[in-house]
């Protein structure tokens, strides 16, 4: 029998979050969140399907999902396996379809790695987290681009070392009208 890396992972997440005390609450104070977040990191958790070259562990998706729902079972606090989930898949996964290589050195490299969170600011009041439904835009500006609009609810947000924000931009239409600055 093959031992894949979520089995691996498993028997060592339930041991991290046994001695992080981490356990069914409402809430996780600030300082044990960080702390977890890091040993996350220390576990490959936070690069799971990335490349190997970013940081990441690059193990199928089916392998990420299987992990997750471990860190879900043993963390008893649902709001860490919530916070790498909206980094991964709205911050990680565009940078790695989209970003620049430059952009991806300087951003998903220290994500995959547990060395920096992000914030995926997409949410917005009108249109939830239905992302074709949104009304920020961003509109070429000089050099770079004007962003008008206004986000809600933004995951990971208290914490974050930088933010992915998604908008519109003006005559383009359905996915291809999205943006992440």
């Amino acid at each position: 029998m093959k031992i894949s890396i979520p089995d691996r992972l498993e028997s060592r997440l339930a041991g991290l979050c046994a001695a992080s005390g981490l356990g069914k609450s409402a809430a996780l104070p600030r300082p044990r969140f960080i702390r977890a977040w890091k040993a996350l990191g220390r576990l490959g958790m936070t690069g799971l399907p990335f490349p190997s070259k970013f940081g990441g562990s690059g193990i199928s998706l089916a392998e990420t999902v299987r992990a997750l729902e471990s860190l879900g079972r043993y963390a008893g606090f649902d709001g860490l396996a919530l916070s790498l989930g909206a980094q991964m898949w709205a911050v990680q996964s565009p940078l790695l379809e989209f970003g620049t290589p430059e952009q991806k050195r300087r951003f998903l490299t220290p994500l995959c790695r547990g060395k920096a969170m992000a914030a995926p600011a997409m949410t917005e009041k009108d249109a939830g987290s239905g992302v074709l439904g949104m009304r920020s835009l961003a509109e070429p500006a000089g050099s770079g681009c004007r962003v008008t609009g206004e986000k809600t609810c933004v995951t990971n947000a208290p914490l974050a070392d930088f933010f992915l924000v998604w908008a519109r931009v003006p005559g383009r239409q359905g996915p291809m009208s999205l943006d992440c600055l």
